[in-house]
């Protein structure tokens, strides 16, 4: 076989290159998918983000704010649910937490 060209392998700096450069490539791709997502999931909640740059960081700290306004409330309802003898009964069901023990005692 004369007209076989043979390729040498690759140094360890050059594999250890070439593993660095895949990395940052995949952490690039999900980066840019997680905030593709973010941006969706935000334009679900009808929350717009600006193209400006610290749109999405903006759009993060409102998210934020949102997620401790439901804690608040889970608060505000775990603690009168925890102590109501019918919501407690209720919570005793297999599957059935405080949000579906007071939904099940306003219809009852």
């Amino acid at each position: 076989m004369p007209d076989v060209t043979y390729i040498g392998g690759k140094t360890v700096e050059q594999q250890q290159l070439q593993a660095f450069k895949r990395l940052r490539e995949l952490a690039v791709k999900q980066q840019d998918a997680s905030q593709k997502q973010l941006i969706a999931l935000l334009l679900e909640l009808n929350i717009k983000i600006s193209s400006r740059k610290g749109g999405i960081i903006s759009a993060i700290e409102h998210l934020r704010g949102l997620f401790e306004s439901a804690r608040h409330y889970d608060d505000c309802i775990n603690k009168p649910v925890a102590a109501h003898p019918e919501c407690k009964k209720l919570m005793k069901l297999e599957g059935v937490g405080p949000m579906n023990a007071i939904n099940l005692y306003i219809l009852h």
